[in-house]
This record gives structure tokens, sequence and C-alpha cells, in this order.
């Protein structure tokens, strides 16, 4: 079992015991080269009910107001709180939906139970309601998961797909753990420094690890995409799939530049996206609750907006001009932001360079500049 209120369903054969009828609520379509941890993220996010959110909360109040633990210790404890809620919630919560994931449903080190399985995959697609799609930058180039997602389109509709890009739970970890230890530290000891290494630290992270992810899923959704050669761990399997393709779309080529053309952000699922912004957003609410100080929140968004414009509008224009323009406009709004929240002239200018400089360094090491 896997999962808020999700039950994995052992895949025993021909067909499934408990869900002959409907069968499973999800199928999932991932690549197994992936990181593990980011698919059982995703899985907790997608389905969570909430209730980590009201319980953590509750929990910090407590230690602040009741307990008098210092603001700081309160907000490291919310995150850890909440982090810990969401995963007990996998073992302590169900509500009888079923996911179909063939990394447990498979027996993996049994190889008759494992031919079977792998045998059967055709009916578990067709069986399932719904399918997620963990997309990773490697989804498109596999030709299993190809294959899984035009065949599920065959018998059920477009409105049944969901896209969940794993990349969310690194980037929930990331500002989560970040935010939770700046808003920390201030409160222990106020500093513009704080702020410094806050911005410094979000322009290394989006510009190594979620601007190429960024940049790889437009790519792989945009029907101007090249066509790539699928890559598939066994051989046999790849002919098989291959001639099942050929039958039906014509060539493995044309059905993944058909995927490419038919996803798009409009299929990333709406409830993860909700989940995910709660979660990033959870600790600075704890910081204005805790610390009674509503400029935190107003810090925090321009500090997202400036990493997010600098990271992702300056590394696309090309013209020197426009680049030349646009940078000395941010230059003049970090100054106006830090005259009006930090009073430190130089220190605006210094962010400005530095988050600039630092960007376009990491971009350009990262190759997608």
């Amino acid at each position: 079992m896997l999962g808020t209120g999700i039950k994995l369903h052992a895949w025993t054969g021909l067909s499934f015991p408990d869900y002959r009828d409907t069968g499973p609520d999800w199928f999932v379509s991932h690549t197994w080269s992936s990181r593990f941890y980011e698919k059982v993220g995703v899985l907790i996010l997608r389905f969570t009910s909430g209730l980590p959110f009201v319980i953590a909360s509750l929990l910090s109040l407590v230690c602040r107001y009741y307990l008098s633990f210092p603001p700081a210790l309160c907000v490291l404890l919310s995150w850890v709180f909440l982090v810990t809620g969401l995963l007990l919630e996998v073992f302590i919560c169900f509500n009888g939906r079923t996911v179909f994931f063939d990394r447990f449903c498979i027996h993996q080190s049994n190889p008759v139970l494992l031919e079977q399985g792998i045998g059967h995959i055709d009916h578990a697609v067709r069986s399932c309601k719904n399918l997620g799609i963990m997309w990773s930058r490697d989804y498109f180039k596999r030709l299993w998961c190809v294959y899984e997602a035009g065949l599920f389109l065959d018998t059920h509709p477009l409105e049944k797909v969901e896209i969940w890009p794993q990349c969310f739970v690194t980037y929930v970890m990331f500002w989560g753990s970040i935010s939770s230890l700046h808003w920390s530290l201030q409160f222990v000891a106020p500093s513009n420094f704080w702020y410094i290494l806050y911005f410094t630290v979000a322009v290394v992270f989006t510009s190594i690890e979620d601007y190429p992810n960024r940049t790889a899923f437009a790519e792989d959704f945009s029907s101007a995409s090249s066509p790539l050669a699928l890559e598939c761990s066994r051989e046999s399997d790849a002919a098989v799939i291959t001639n099942k393709v050929a039958s039906k779309h014509g060539s493995v080529e044309k059905l993944c530049s058909s995927l490419r053309s038919t996803f798009g952000v409009d299929h990333v699922s709406r409830r993860l996206l909700l989940a995910v912004l709660f979660v990033i957003a959870y600790p600075t609410v704890l910081a204005v609750v805790l610390g009674d100080n509503p400029w935190v929140f107003i810090i925090e968004v321009c500090g997202r907006i400036f990493v997010h414009l600098v990271c992702y509008v300056l590394p696309k224009l090309k013209h020197s001009l426009s680049s030349s323009l646009c940078f000395t406009f941010f230059i003049l709004c970090g100054l106006l932001g830090a005259i009006i929240l930090l009073s430190s002239v130089p220190l605006a200018i210094s962010l400005a360079v530095l988050a600039y400089l630092l960007s376009r360094y990491m971009v350009a090491c990262s190759g997608r500049c």
C-alpha cells in the first residue's frame, strides 16, 4: 500500500481479483531510471487529504503559545511536523482508491511472476480508469512509457490523463526547507545577510535544477520537438512493442509525436499543483503567524519574482539591447525594493548583479542557456 487513500493493487496474473469489473482507479506510467523518492513524493502530494497541514499547524501553535517555544524553533518544528504528517498519512489513511504501480504490483524477484506481469500490462492499462504520467526528463525516451500512454488513449478519453512532474517533489523539499531555515535564522538573529544568502542559494538551485527541468518539460510537450530514438531495457520487449505500435499507429515515431502534441501544461494535475503551492507557502505563513510580521510575505514574494525573472527571462533574451534594458530595469526594481524593505541601496545593487551573473553562469554551465 502506498499513498494517501491509495491501495497498490497486487498483480497476480490474468485479472484483478478484487476489481474484476471496474479495475484500479489509476495506472502510473513512469521511467525506472528516474529518482524513486520523487515518485513516492508525487503520489503523496497528489492524493493527500490536507489533514497533515491542519495537524502540523495546530501542533506548531501549541508549541508557540502553550509550551512557549521560541518562534525560530516553532517554524522549524512546523516543517518537520508537516513532512512527518505527509509520510504518516501514507500508512494510516485509506479511502479505497487503488493504484497500479508496476514497480510494486509486478513481482520483481520471481522470474515467472515477473514475466506474467509484464505480459499482461496491456490488460492493466485498459482496466484502469485514469492514467497518471510521472513525467521526468527521459519519459519520452522510453519505449514502454510511450506505449502505455498510447494504449491508454486508445480506450479512454484525454480527460482521464493527468501529468505529475516528478521534479515538483525536489522543488517542494528545497523551497520548504530553505524557507523554514531562513525564517528561523531571521527570528534568532535578524540580518540582511540572510536575505542575500537566501536569494543566492535560490538562484543556484533554480539555475541548476529547476530551469533545466522546466525547459525540458516545455520541449517534451511540443509538436515541434524532433523525434528521438526510444530506449528499452529488454530487446525482446522492444521488438514486440514496436510491432504493436506499428500496426496501430504506423510507427513509434508517429505515436511519440502525437502524444507530445496532445499533452501539455493543461494536463498537469491541478490538485498536485495546489498541494505544491500549499507546502511551499507553509513555512512563510507560519512565520507571519508566529512572528506577527506581514512584511515577510512581501519580501519573499518579491524575491521569488526576482529570481524567476532573472533565471527564466534574461537567459532567453538574445538581443543585447533588450537584455541590457531588462537588466537595468531589474536593478532599479531591486534598488526600490531595498529602499522600501531593507533600507540599503548597496545591498540592492549587489543582490541584483550577483543574482544575474550567477544565474547566467549556472545556466551556461548546464548547457541550456
